[in-house]
């Protein structure tokens, strides 16, 4: 069984939504500060440099004046590229928290089959559902959290208008479940080959006893 719905923010994902903004905008003044540092460093000691290279050689000043003015102009594009992406991120936070809406998905199932992880990627989970409808979920957030894959667990999720995830949590209600089927890693590597074009969350129409043969279906 699979069900989603929409509720308001809990406190819990108010702070954690409160503590992020807060944390990137530390993060940004740090960045500031240190951007600071070396623009102050670099022009003191390009501007000693340019001014000894002119006295021998007029040319090889403005050339040293030049890359003076190239890397004030290198350090303070990194400066403004990162702070404009701090800041998207502190409005899409401030956004999600005057909006207040969480999307939870509610899944309640007895079977699973997984795929293991290869390196840092996460394993990949295959829940039933339904008896023809398989719930795929991968990523390498779902193995942080403990007591999952569980029978019964709830994702809460919260987006952006790009549908990029700003907050993602798992709340595990029912007992640890092991897979009855783990697939075999090169299974696993020809599923990461075949750029299998199946997305965290999508339903497959099928039975799990046949997911093997469904898969491979998409290989071709």
């Amino acid at each position: 069984m699979i069900h989603s719905y929409s509720r308001s923010l809990q406190e819990r994902e108010r702070q954690a939504l409160s503590g992020e903004m807060t944390y990137l905008l530390k993060q940004k003044d740090r960045f500031f500060r240190l951007i600071l540092l070396l623009v102050l460093c670099g022009l003191v000691l390009g501007v000693m440099l340019a001014i000894l290279q002119a006295q021998k050689n007029p040319v090889l000043g403005y050339w040293a004046f030049g890359a003076v003015g190239l890397y004030i102009g290198i350090f303070l594009w990194v400066y403004f590229s990162n702070t404009r992406e701090h800041i998207n991120r502190v409005l899409e936070l401030q956004r999600a928290l005057e909006t207040g809406q969480v999307k939870m998905t509610h899944c309640q199932c007895a079977r699973l089959v997984t795929l293991p992880g290869i390196r840092d990627e996460g394993a990949e989970y295959f829940f039933e559902i339904a008896e023809d409808k398989i719930l795929f979920l991968s990523g390498p957030g779902y193995s942080d959290h403990a007591g999952f894959p569980n029978s019964d667990f709830e994702l809460i999720e919260i987006f952006n208008a790009d549908g990029e995830n700003l907050y993602f949590d798992i709340d595990c209600h029912g007992d640890f479940l092991l897979p009855e089927k783990i697939l075999g890693q090169d299974f696993k590597k020809r599923f990461l080959a075949s750029a299998c074009c199946l997305r965290d969350g999508d339903i497959i129409e099928g039975r799990l006893d046949d997911l093997e043969t469904l898969l491979s279906e998409r290989f071709k």
